[in-house]
């Protein structure tokens, strides 16, 4: 459990512990009652990494430090499926908002003087064919 503080790790030790007391009390105390409550918790590994991603979110929503949240968000994608879709989402959303790529549509809006007119897209075929290959489909202009 590195990367958490001294005081973070006794907190989680004592939550531990109480855990595995009402579990094996339920049980009746006996050795196999503490065996699964042991085995419900999942291996030390699993549990650990669940932990400090846990407690890097808490962080990165306090600090709001992009290299924070960027290693929670990589953290979360390691450890489940919901967490690597909110970091692709995450990243879909940097690229669009940063101005990355183009537009994919056949056609694009356009104003020429007051009226709206869809014209072609020379960036269109970029998704088919490399830069040195593509095809433009020439002059196209219709109103909107």
């Amino acid at each position: 459990m590195r990367g958490l503080r001294a005081e973070e790790r006794r907190e989680i030790l004592e939550e531990l512990r109480s855990h595995l007391v009402e579990k094996a009390a339920a049980g009746g105390m006996t050795g196999i009652a503490v065996d699964a409550a042991l085995e419900s918790l999942g291996s030390p590994e699993e549990l650990a990494r669940e932990y400090v991603t846990d407690e890097l979110l808490a962080r990165a929503e306090v600090s709001r430090s992009p290299l924070r949240i960027l290693d929670s968000l990589f953290r979360w994608a390691s450890l489940s499926i919901a967490g690597f879709f909110v970091l692709l989402g995450a990243i879909e959303i940097s690229l669009r908002l940063g101005g990355y790529g183009y537009n994919p549509h056949f056609f694009k809006r356009l104003k020429i003087g007051n009226e709206d007119f869809f014209v072609q897209n020379e960036d269109f075929s970029r998704r088919f064919f490399p830069r040195e290959l593509m095809r433009n489909p020439g002059p196209v202009r219709f109103r909107a």
